[in-house]
């Protein structure tokens, strides 16, 4: 989704902040916190996983050594069903 901004001199395109995670390019801790941070979520540090919140209540957990397995897929499709603003 596109808003456009009418200056005095032409117009700025800016885009939604949020870009929706894909499979298996993704697979990486920092991208997903990326992603959930810009969609609205809430990203509370622990000590080997990650809590990613939206209104209170935990959407997944994000582990530190984050694979590309099934568990990926599952965390990137939960992140881009919940975090979306």
């Amino acid at each position: 989704m596109k808003k456009y901004y009418f200056l005095l001199l032409g117009f700025v395109a800016i885009t939604n902040c949020y870009a929706e995670l894909k499979y298996p390019k993704d697979c990486k801790a920092s991208k997903v916190i990326k992603a959930a941070k810009s969609g609205g979520c809430e990203v509370i540090m622990g000590a080997k996983h990650h809590k990613i919140k939206k209104n209170g209540s935990v959407v997944t957990l994000l582990p530190n050594d984050l694979k590309d397995n099934s568990t990926c897929r599952s965390i990137i499709k939960d992140v881009n069903a919940q975090c979306k603003k």
